[in-house]
């Protein structure tokens, strides 16, 4: 058995969550994605795999 821990730094607007409470972040939001800075533009070279992954489960499996 494999066991990955990662550590963040989030923040939130919801009033009803104190600093220092333990949350799941369950999406993300790709802000330079917004300006047209994307690490997926460019040619493509099939030794890194696909060029376009799917991104609709980009941090794995839904909990």
């Amino acid at each position: 058995m494999e066991i990955l821990t990662v550590a963040n730094a989030a923040g939130t607007l919801t009033e009803s969550y104190s600093t220092g409470e333990l949350m799941i972040i369950r999406d993300h939001i790709n802000l330079p994605g917004f300006s047209g800075q994307n690490p997926l533009l460019g040619p493509s070279d099939e030794r890194f795999g696909t060029h376009f992954p799917a991104l609709s489960s980009p941090c794995g499996k839904e909990f």
